[in-house]
């Protein structure tokens, strides 16, 4: 499918039937199969259905403290589905409740940039986790992280006891994934990813798969053996079958000379 393009021309993003920017970012609804959220240069966050590609079904309008427009760099949707995440270029990150009107955040953290935790990866080389019911500060940070691009990324590991993020490095160098405790954030391992920055990751909850998208275009698929379920599983285990040659019955005539004698 094809999501329809808004219109350019028209002030109010709300009246658009689509975005009218560059997208930063999408996420499936973990509730309901059909639904899913992009996030755009536009300064909004739209709602789709599968169903309608001509028009999303929902639009959430960004803004800074002060009331101008700001650009979310990613969207996500929390476990349960409730609640949308989104941290913009203004420096805040910002909670919306699905069943609510969009007119007020149910959350907001100013000052930073990129269950009852979420963490976000920051501009300013740090991985922070915090917990919803207190925005005041954050219950465990990381330094050291380097992060080149806006569209860094972090996940929860399926049984929420490790944070593993994407790092960014310089031409030449090896892109890796970090992982963390999520207790006290001290790094467990770090996993080689190839010639190129980690920008995206994503730690299925399900398959106890991880995808990552590189800076150089390249998509990579990590599982175990033993502890993932189907995904990648499906085709790598998958034995090539044999081709059977057909059986063909030669007729083979020979051509002889007649003399005259």
């Amino acid at each position: 499918m094809e999501c329809v393009r808004g219109d350019m021309y028209l002030v109010d993003m709300a009246s658009t039937k689509g975005h009218v920017g560059m997208l930063n970012g999408a996420y499936w609804n973990p509730k309901v199969r059909s639904e899913f959220i992009t996030c755009s240069n536009d300064g909004t966050v739209r709602m789709w259905d599968v169903a309608i590609p001509y028009k999303h079904i929902n639009v959430i309008k960004f803004r800074s403290s002060n009331g101008r427009k700001t650009i979310p760099t990613c969207c996500t949707f929390s476990r349960d589905g409730k609640l949308v995440a989104a941290p913009c270029q203004d420096g805040t990150i910002q909670l919306w409740d699905i069943k609510k009107p969009f007119i007020r955040g149910h959350g907001y953290l100013d000052n930073y940039l990129t269950q009852s935790l979420s963490a976000f990866l920051h501009r300013d080389d740090t991985l922070k986790l915090w917990d919803l019911r207190n925005f005041k500060r954050p219950v465990n940070v990381a330094d050291g992280l380097v992060n080149f691009y806006p569209v860094m990324d972090c996940a929860f590991s399926p049984d929420d006891k490790m944070v593993v993020t994407s790092q960014a490095v310089r031409k030449g160098e090896d892109g890796k994934l970090v992982f963390l405790d999520r207790e006290n954030f001290d790094i467990i391992t770090e996993m080689n990813c190839g010639p190129a920055s980690a920008l995206r990751c994503l730690w299925h909850p399900k398959l106890n798969q991880i995808i990552v998208g590189l800076a150089n275009g390249d998509a990579k698929v990590f599982f175990s053996p033993e502890k993932s379920h189907r995904g990648a599983k499906l085709c790598v285990i998958k034995k090539k079958r044999r081709v059977k040659e057909p059986d063909v019955i030669r007729n083979e005539s020979i051509i002889t000379r007649k003399y005259k004698t």
